[in-house]
């Protein structure tokens, strides 16, 4: 049953990544949760629990490599499987590229990119040993289109739509599913450092863009959603 299956989130304690937690949650899910901080994690962790999950957290800053094995390894030794992936941490800095700080270009590159490659090189063994898995990994409209201002970040989600795509080709024939979400603007934390005049109440929500994530989980066995553009309603075709 889908409830049964075992799926890790990165990002969990806010946003979409938040937002899919709490719609996963019921009675047999199994929950691995990782956030950097720890007390947004522990509250959706609780009401995760309140609703019936079996949740494990470990706080997780996802450009290290050995916290997020450590991640991947609690997570199996907790469940004793991993079925599905959600890499729901990341960062974005919009800026003129000659004006793009180094550490703000490092920053995305280690959490957008080099993040999503420590968590699939971690967890894909252990899904493929039971059979195979998914991974779901939210690009945003970034990755797929270019805009003023957005060379390190959209170069950061350019660089995780050819790996995603590479780890498809690689491990398509052995029970892999990957998904890329080209989302367009939600409304969540991610837009609270951002210098740009935008309209918040008129973005995609949270809950919106998990409903999405769900929709690739839940495809028929023989079915891979392998993307999904979803806009705002005043954004259509863009």
């Amino acid at each position: 049953m889908a409830a049964e299956k075992v799926t890790l989130i990165t990002g969990a304690g806010r946003g979409i990544g938040r937002a899919l937690a709490l719609k996963l949650a019921m009675p047999g899910a199994k929950l691995a949760l990782a956030s950097r901080t720890y007390l947004e994690l522990e509250e959706v962790a609780q009401q995760a629990r309140a609703l019936g999950a079996d949740v494990c957290t470990v706080t997780t800053d996802v450009t290290s490599a050995s916290q997020v094995q450590a991640f991947v390894t609690e997570a199996q030794v907790t469940y004793g499987r991993i079925d599905r992936v959600y890499h729901g941490a990341g960062v974005g800095v919009l800026s003129s590229a000659l004006e793009l700080k180094d550490d703000d270009f490092d920053r995305m590159l280690d959490t957008n990119l080099k993040g999503l490659f420590y968590l699939t090189r971690a967890a894909i063994p252990h899904m493929l040993s039971s059979g195979g898995g998914q991974v779901v990994v939210p690009v945003g409209i970034l990755g797929r289109y270019v805009m003023r201002n957005s060379a390190g970040y959209s170069a950061s989600k350019f660089a995780v739509v050819g790996l995603v795509k590479a780890l498809g080709e690689e491990f398509n024939k052995r029970g892999m599913r990957f998904t890329l979400l080209y989302f367009g603007g939600v409304d969540t934390s991610f837009w609270d450092h951002i210098d740009m005049k935008v309209q918040r109440d008129r973005m995609l929500s949270a809950d919106a863009a998990a409903d999405a994530v769900l929709y690739a989980f839940n495809a028929p066995g023989s079915a891979i959603v392998n993307e999904i553009v979803m806009q705002p309603d005043s954004h259509q075709f863009v």
